[in-house]
């Protein structure tokens, strides 16, 4: 992580925002599942 390798406040909200980035996405790839299958199949 982000956090371990810089230090300072700055890091740690990079940190933060990259993980809640990825659980977004996640999130939003769940939500379509769906939807993905279908673009795949095309």
């Amino acid at each position: 992580m982000l956090a371990t390798v810089l230090k300072g406040e700055l890091a740690t909200k990079q940190s933060i925002f990259i993980m809640r980035a990825f659980k977004e996405m996640r999130h939003f790839i769940a939500n379509n599942a769906l939807m993905f299958e279908k673009i795949n199949a095309i």
